[in-house]
């Protein structure tokens, strides 16, 4: 055998070995999961064409969208607003990334709907729900120190939710008795 015809020998093999690579890759891209519910109500997915299987399409990309993280309950799907009416809750006070200096934890929170509703205004500090009541008004007492996360929310007298205020953070100063103690 001449060199010419070796060469072409071994061009036409490793021809035929990409294209047997593309094919197998291909097949296995393009293989078929069945889908099986069981008599008891279990589902089994296979990849063998069992009689009474579902043969499923797989071959859009798979996506899945993480939720936002410490979403409250009051922010679920119940936040539809009438038609017509767009409501809207500003927090008055405190500002947003405000220093609040008190020894007993105390905080004034207060809120502005409007247009104005009858309702209920209802406080969630650090994703627990803290008070409702009919006012935008809320003071909370006995807070320890540090950063802490708030929002309002109002619902209607039938409890659908209106609006809810973005959340906001404060941070809680409180004096220590180990500083400026006098004793050095």
């Amino acid at each position: 055998m001449s060199w010419k015809c070796y060469m072409n020998a071994v061009k036409g093999k490793s021809t035929a070995i990409i294209l047997l690579v593309a094919l197998a890759t291909f097949s296995v891209s393009a293989q078929v999961i069945y889908k099986i519910v069981q008599e008891d109500g279990t589902v089994l997915y296979t990849d063998q064409p069992i009689p009474g299987a579902e043969p499923l399409d797989l071959s859009e990309v798979n996506s899945a969208v993480m939720p936002r993280l410490a979403t409250p309950p009051s922010q679920s799907s119940n936040t539809e607003q009438p038609e017509g009416e767009s409501y809207k809750i500003e927090v008055v006070s405190p500002a947003p990334e405000t220093t609040v200096r008190d020894n007993q934890g105390r905080i004034a929170i207060t809120a502005r709907l409007s247009p104005t509703a009858n309702g209920q205004f209802h406080l969630w500090l650090n994703n627990q729900k803290v008070g409702s009541q009919t006012s935008g008004s809320f003071m909370v007492e006995g807070l320890n120190r540090g950063a802490h996360t708030f929002f309002v929310t109002a619902t209607d007298n039938t409890g659908k939710t209106l609006a809810s205020s973005d959340p906001q953070t404060f941070y809680m100063h409180q004096a220590s008795a180990l500083v400026n103690s006098g004793n050095r």
